[in-house]
């Protein structure tokens, strides 16, 4: 008897987890509806009106639903009690056992929420008490059934992430017209809270954090912030980048904003990497609806569209939004979407960088020219900057008009691509600066007092290097800086000049250096043993690689001498195994077909009148003159099926090869059937045409093969061989 209650129970769970699980059910004309992971399914939508996939569908009835236990109210009453505004609230003899209740009291002189409300707590579904005075908030979590909350028009300062904890079936609050200047961070994330619609407009907001637009796991219809003081965008606990967040998203409403939107507080800290960037909108699927707000349009606002545009545009296109810019002068009343049509107006999107920002100079963020630009120029600098500021930029520098005498060892030179030390006081170009701009594209020297280079200058190439004239002596000693220049080709532009004995300074290539007798430097031994033994190691390489890759190397020398052969009569010959019946109507019912209905002229090893020996076939294979071959490799292709069977096959493909090797076929094609690797594969010669020729896999046996052929074979020869 204890087993089959045990049992029953055990019943009886599961099917209350099964219908638990369920969120959109038929029922009558409407359907019974489940917001979210965590919310309550006693409402109802009506699917004949939201259609679409299940997001489309939850998005339009979070907007849409309908209670579906509320019938009518039964209305309650408060009751100033004091010249405080403390209030009861009173029922009526008449509505004692109402199931559904409400409470309506606007206009009045309520300070507080009535003490008594928790009395209420199982049958409440809707307070209005717009129009008051009430300054702070009470305890209502104990207003579990409560659906709609009505408070526009009072003076509550502040929402916490705790106000609505504990009001299960709270779907709509109206906040509109009090004085909130703050929200709690996740101010709608806890567990409990199910709002749809939240209308915070019209309020004294001066911030506003990326957590109280994205809401996890949960849908929602609306959250307004329209009409507030919103200059910043926060993300302080990197909501954004959370990737367990599931931005299901609802429409978010930033109207009417009275000062400029300023995003740089939202990306400063988090936004690292493009990649961030890239996944910011991703995953979420709402709206932003700005109409009549402006943005500061610097170059926070143009990493969006450089890195990101596409899902930028969806976000905000969605509503038609027209978001402007409100500064700088250049770009007021200019579109942020239409902003990457004009270059000219992209290049203003920019902004200043302080953080390690050099003291005396000024660093310079500018997107869309992909560079920090930092100007350091004529600050009385002595040596370089201990550092410069991180950017998902390449650095272009200035330090022009300095005294700098010294380039210092610094990890900012490796991230700079552009560098300026015309008019300092360098005197040498040394091996470490040379080894540390890996990026450099170029570096300004010109107007110093240099007299020696480092020779591991001569890795790079001349024209990175500005330098006019040098204080290098036209000497022996220098003759390897002409002769670097005249094997890189140096610009002429880009002139080198040196010292003569007169001390009157000459291009360098122009000084004839042959006057001076300079000595030729002795070779050094080790170098020449070195090359001894690296070229024997070629040497021992090249015949390895001749005697384990011959028919690699045969396969492109006739790559190589390929000529167009003008006697084709058949697109394609397909060779392949008769006996795999999977491979046989595969090539049968899906590839030869599809090439046939393609235009291309294709015959198999099968393509025989019944009785002939396969030798005939294989000669009368060969004559045909196909352009390209398929050979289709499946498992045991190359070997023996009985003792005697003569692999034909194989045979078959010794003829293939020949006609490629003697360039009498274009091209030898291997279409993997059963996923073989090399090591499969026992002849030689297929395992080279297998590594070497095109290769064509079979993930889904169609579609992929099919236009990979396509792009392989080129355009057919459509010519009639014969019928």
């Amino acid at each position: 008897m204890l087993q089959v209650t045990a049992l029953a129970q055990l019943f009886l769970v599961l099917c209350t987890v099964l219908i638990n699980s369920i969120w959109i059910v038929k029922g009558g004309q409407n359907f019974d509806w489940k917001p979210d992971i965590n919310g309550t399914n006693d409402y109802t939508c009506d699917l004949d009106f939201c259609t679409g996939n299940q997001f489309d569908v939850n998005r339009c009835c979070a907007c849409n639903y309908i209670r579906s236990n509320i019938s009518e109210f039964s209305p309650l009453h408060v009751e100033i009690i004091n010249n405080k505004g403390e209030s009861v609230v009173i029922l009526n003899k008449k509505d004692i056992g109402a199931v559904n209740v409400s409470i309506k009291h606007s206009n009045g002189w309520l300070r507080f929420f009535p003490s008594n409300l928790c009395d209420f707590k199982s049958e409440l579904k809707s307070i209005d008490f717009s129009y008051n005075q009430i300054k702070q908030w009470t305890n209502l979590s104990c207003l579990y059934m409560l659906d709609s909350l009505n408070l526009t028009r009072n003076s509550l300062a502040t929402v916490s992430n705790s106000t609505f904890i504990g009001l299960y079936s709270l779907r709509s609050v109206d906040l509109s017209f009090n004085e909130i200047r703050t929200i709690d961070l996740h101010m709608l994330s806890d567990q409990s809270i199910h709002l749809f619609n939240i209308d915070l407009s019209n309020n004294l907001m001066k911030t506003l954090d990326a957590s109280n637009m994205i809401v996890q796991d949960k849908f929602f219809c609306k959250i307004d912030f329209s009409y507030n003081e919103i200059r910043g965008i926060t993300n302080t606990d990197e909501t954004l980048l959370t990737n367990e967040v599931n931005q299901n998203g609802g429409d978010i409403f930033l109207r009417n904003m009275r000062e400029e939107i300023y995003f740089n507080e939202l990306l400063s800290y988090s936004f690292k990497t493009i990649e961030d960037y890239q996944s910011l909108f991703s995953n979420f699927r709402g709206t932003y609806d700005i109409k009549n707000s402006k943005a500061h349009c610097d170059c926070h606002v143009a990493r969006f569209l450089k890195f990101c545009p596409d899902d930028f545009y969806r976000v905000y296109k969605a509503k038609n939004n027209a978001l402007l810019c409100g500064s700088p002068e250049n770009l007021v009343n200019v579109s942020v979407i239409d902003i990457p049509l004009y270059n000219e107006v992209f290049d203003e999107m920019i902004c200043e960088v302080w953080d390690h920002c050099p003291r005396k100079c000024k660093c310079i963020e500018q997107p869309r020219r992909d560079r920090l630009f930092i100007d350091c120029s004529n600050q009385s600098l002595h040596t370089l900057p201990a550092e410069m500021p991180q950017s998902l930029f390449n650095l272009e520098i200035d330090f022009s008009d300095n005294s700098i005498m010294n380039i210092d060892n610094r990890e900012y030179l490796k991230r700079t691509v552009e560098i300026n030390f015309e008019r300092n006081l360098l005197k040498t170009v040394d091996k470490t600066f040379i080894e540390n701009i890996p990026m450099m594209n170029s570096v300004n020297l010109k107007e110093n007092q240099i007299t020696t280079l480092a020779k591991e200058i001569q890795n790079l190439h001349p024209d990175i290097f500005l330098f006019n004239q040098t204080e290098v002596v036209c000497e022996c000693s220098s003759e390897w800086i002409k002769i670097w220049r005249e094997l890189k080709h140096a610009n002429k532009s880009f002139e080198f000049g040196c010292r003569a004995e007169n001390g009157h300074g000459i291009v360098i290539e122009l000084f004839s250096f042959i006057d001076l007798f300079c000595e030729t430097e002795k070779p050094d031994n080790s170098a020449i043993i070195i090359g001894f033994l690296v070229l024997l190691s070629i040497l021992s390489f090249v015949l390895t690689a001749l005697f384990f890759f011959h028919f690699e190397l045969s396969i492109l020398g006739a790559k190589l001498r390929r000529k167009t052969h003008k006697d084709w009569n058949r697109d394609v010959f397909i060779s392949f195994d008769e006996e795999n019946i999977e491979v046989f109507i595969f090539i049968q019912k899906i590839l030869k077909p599809n090439l046939i209905r393609k235009g291309y002229k294709v015959f198999s090893s099968d393509d025989m009148l019944f009785g002939q020996s396969r030798d005939l076939k294989d000669e009368h294979n060969v004559q045909v003159e196909p352009r390209d071959v398929i050979i289709v490799l499946s498992d045991n292709f190359d070997k023996p099926k009985n003792i005697n069977d003569n692999c034909w096959i194989m045979t078959e493909f010794d003829y293939c090869w020949k006609k490629f090797i003697g360039l009498h076929i274009r091209n030898l094609i291997t279409l993997n059937f059963d996923s073989l690797s090399s090591s499969d594969l026992s002849n030689r010669k297929l395992k080279a045409v297998k590594r070497i020729c095109p290769c064509v896999l079979v993930p889904d046996r169609r579609h992929e093969v099919l236009a990979r052929f396509e792009t392989i074979l080129g355009a057919p020869i459509r010519k009639h061989a014969f019928n």
